[in-house]
């Protein structure tokens, strides 16, 4: 086995189980997509999500062999996504139960049923993240009707912005409209006169509703909502520091791109295979966004099942997510207390092995020597500037800071250059007000990809190795044109 981490995530045992056990047992019609091994290394706080490459090699195989087929209809994908539509259903179903007055055996119940159906979104987010090692393919797709590396680079970002608006594109069109209203209202830019316009009471509504709609988009699967606060704070810096607020709508933005598509295919009536496989990848990127969205929204639902369930094991919810599905379940069915020295052991060291059918959990030595087996690390020499895939192109310089959770905001300004081992859907806050955004992880339809093309933003992603060469305070030149990040200073 020759493992290729996918990124790095908030999630804990718990999450990383749900993915093995959504790869076992979710089904996805009208395609024989499998994920048959992978590997999930828990190491501190977060986790590597790894897979086979023999398995990622099948997957783009499948891809070809289904698109020669004339399967990728409009039916096929709204197939994929009802798996995990029709599961968030269930969950808030389930989750409008009674639970204080259930047994302990009864909420074990209710929380395997819950936990199953939310973990019904991994494989169809595994679906379309796979696509992105499509990358070269596509490329080459694109380079057939475009000439000159840097063209060739403009034209895949306008081509994989999606026909629908993403999760993060609506959140973000309510925030350009309160920050907008208060810059066109006439007052003093202050943060007095901003909290002030903030408190009335047609404006406090709509910031309520955004706390209510979109706050649990960032919590992942181990952080808190935003809260009201939260949103308050972050629309300030964003107008305090304005770099980020335009004067043109997200809306507006898209719809000018998404017409530089439209007059693409219709200036290249010869590209009818280019264009058949950009509305497949823009599929494959709205259903991994998507998924991942309803997936988290899913957790957001279990919210006070999964504190009622981590009060009866004597733990708190963060600790929950370092036990595995079955291992709590077993302990509410006989009203047992989880081990806390357990629970810190794996704190350190955990990993989770899906291979031949069957999931396997290692601690300790165990499952750090395992990992070394299974995911040797990288030697990083002394190098001054690194390569990667271009999401979105730009050229910028700018101070390096290192980006991996929601705790890190204290040292975080915008404009700085993030740079991240994986920027996943909790760390948004600060892929929107990246000067440039750089990964270890990722490919050309990541969430740090789709935000950079969303903001504008330069983005290069895949990098493998970004956050050992570059430093907080480094200052780098991020050439998305060349793919090269480069230290100045």
């Amino acid at each position: 086995m020759s493992f290729i981490n996918l990124g790095i995530r908030n999630e804990g045992a718990f999450w990383e189980y749900g993915a093995a056990y959504s790869f076992l047992h979710t089904q996805l019609p009208s395609t024989r997509f499998a994920i048959t091994k992978f590997l999930g290394i828990g190491d501190g706080p977060a986790n590597k999500h790894c897979h086979d490459s023999d398995v990622i090699a099948t997957a783009l195989q499948t891809y070809q062999e289904v698109y020669g087929s004339g399967l990728y209809t409009p039916e096929f994908f709204a197939s994929i996504r009802k798996v995990y539509t029709d599961a968030y259903a269930k969950v808030e179903t389930l989750c409008s139960e009674d639970m204080k007055e259930m047994s302990d055996s009864e909420l074990g119940d209710l929380f395997f049923k819950v936990t199953a159906e939310i973990m019904e979104g991994y494989k169809p987010m595994l679906f379309g993240l796979f696509s992105t090692y499509q990358e070269d393919f596509y490329t080459e797709k694109i380079r057939a009707f475009v000439g000159g590396q840097e063209s060739v680079t403009d034209m895949k970002s306008v081509l994989l912005t999606t026909q629908t608006t993403s999760f993060g594109q609506q959140e973000e069109g309510v925030l350009f409209s309160i920050e907008q209203l208060f810059l066109e209202s006439g007052q003093t830019v202050s943060e007095e006169s901003f909290r002030e316009y903030i408190g009335k009471p047609e404006v406090a509504l709509q910031v309520d509703r955004l706390v209510a709609d979109f706050g649990w988009f960032h919590m992942e699967y181990a952080s808190e909502p935003m809260s009201r606060q939260d949103y308050v704070d972050y629309m300030w810096d964003r107008i305090k520091n304005s770099r980020k607020v335009v004067d043109q709508s997200p809306a507006h933005t898209r719809e000018v791109t998404l017409d530089k598509q439209r007059r693409f295919f219709e200036q290249h009536s010869g590209a009818k295979e280019l264009e058949g496989w950009t509305r497949v990848l823009q599929e494959l990127a709205t259903i991994f966004d998507d998924s991942k969205a309803v997936t988290v929204k899913g957790i957001f639902a279990a919210y006070t099942l999964y504190v009622e369930v981590a009060h009866r094991l004597g733990i708190t919810r963060n600790d929950l997510l370092y036990l595995v599905l079955p291992e709590a379940a077993d302990l509410l069915s006989t009203s047992n207390k989880a081990d806390p020295f357990l629970i810190e052991t794996r704190k350190e060291h955990c990993l989770i092995l899906l291979d031949n059918g069957t999931i396997e959990f290692f601690e300790e030595d165990k499952a750090m020597k395992l990992a070394e087996e299974l995911l040797p690390e990288d030697k990083v020499t002394e190098v001054k500037e690194v390569k990667g895939i271009i999401a979105y192109p730009g050229k910028v310089t700018g101070r390096v800071t290192g980006i991996n959770f929601t705790s890190e905001k204290v040292k975080f300004k915008s404009d700085d250059v993030m740079v991240t081992r994986d920027g996943t859907v909790e760390l948004t806050v600060f892929l929107r007000e990246a000067a440039a955004i750089v990964t270890d992880e990722d490919g050309m339809i990541c969430h740090a990809a789709i935000v950079g093309r969303e903001m504008k933003t330069p983005c290069v992603v895949g990098t493998r190795k970004v956050t050992k060469v570059f430093k907080d305070g480094d200052t780098v030149e991020v050439d998305a044109t060349t793919e090269i990040i480069r230290k100045v200073s």
